[in-house]
């Protein structure tokens, strides 16, 4: 269950879930908010959603106005989190998740098919909900491409070249396990394809011995590798899908070395050892 499914359930629901879509007003939605100030991502999370569930009613003509209650709702502040995933805690992380695919037993954190979930996502960026439902059809040895995905509606396909160690690590995969549709198969869910990692992704941490790293802030320790591995912002906003470079620039924490160099870059500049042309 995503962040977004929670806040439907956990704050949605028991405020609105009583009324008819269409007699929901503003003033509800903004009693709402306030109610959940103490929790401000969560309330945030909840407007999101209800806008969204707002625009497919919408979309379908379920409801006679147009109106949405959910749209201009001002966020509550929330505190910017930094990015968590450094190369140490990466590299334990791989550590672990490797060791559980080539040697799967019950006294692993996970089994080989989340452990290699989990290496995708630090080898890719790819959203959570993107990893889980990934088909083998979207895979064509080099590049993944997704049909649906955040912004499908508005940008239609979305297209990812993979690094060679990404694309070896996807076609490793795909070989060892039973399902000829979903890279990432289960027999215990209804969609045929593992839907709940954060269990498994909290026990990987402790083998690993990190805490606090959400599976979002493996996207976000991506984002940042590859810009401080030298890597134009908007290279990395092409491998992470953002229609917005200022969302990019959120993800992507510069590190003290790649300051350095270019601090130095700057200085050479001046100096007259660095050429214009």
């Amino acid at each position: 269950m995503t962040q977004y499914e929670l806040a439907c359930r956990r704050v949605l629901v028991p405020a609105l879930g009583h009324l008819p879509v269409g007699s929901i007003t503003r003033e509800d939605v903004l009693e709402l908010h306030a109610a959940h100030r103490g929790t401000p991502a969560k309330a945030n999370q909840a407007v999101v959603v209800g806008r969204m569930v707002w625009s497919f009613v919408e979309d379908h003509a379920l409801v006679g106005t147009s109106r949405n209650p959910f749209a201009r709702i001002r966020p509550h502040a929330t505190k910017r989190r930094r990015n968590p995933i450094t190369s140490d805690s990466g590299r334990e992380v791989w550590r672990v998740c490797e060791e559980a695919i080539v040697r799967p037993s019950s006294a692993k954190p996970c089994s080989p098919v989340f452990a290699a979930y989990f290496v995708l996502l630090l080898l890719t960026g790819l959203r959570m909900r993107e990893g889980t439902a990934l088909r083998i059809g979207d895979f064509d040895g080099r590049r993944i491409r997704l049909e649906r995905h955040k912004s499908s509606r508005r940008r239609g396909a979305k297209v990812i070249d993979l690094s060679e160690s990404a694309a070896a690590h996807l076609r490793r995969v795909i070989g060892f396990e039973w399902s000829t549709e979903w890279v990432f198969p289960s027999r215990r869910s209804r969609s045929g394809h593992i839907e709940d990692p954060w269990r498994p992704w909290q026990r990987v941490q402790q083998s690993a011995g990190v805490e606090g790293v959400t599976l979002h802030d493996l996207r976000r320790g991506f984002a940042t590798a590859v810009l401080n591995g030298g890597a134009d912002l908007r290279v990395v906003q092409s491998l992470l899908g953002h229609a917005s470079l200022a969302t990019t620039a959120i993800y992507a924490v510069p590190g003290a070395a790649l300051q350095r160099r270019a601090a130095a870059f700057a200085a050479n500049a001046f100096r007259g050892e660095v050429s214009d042309a």
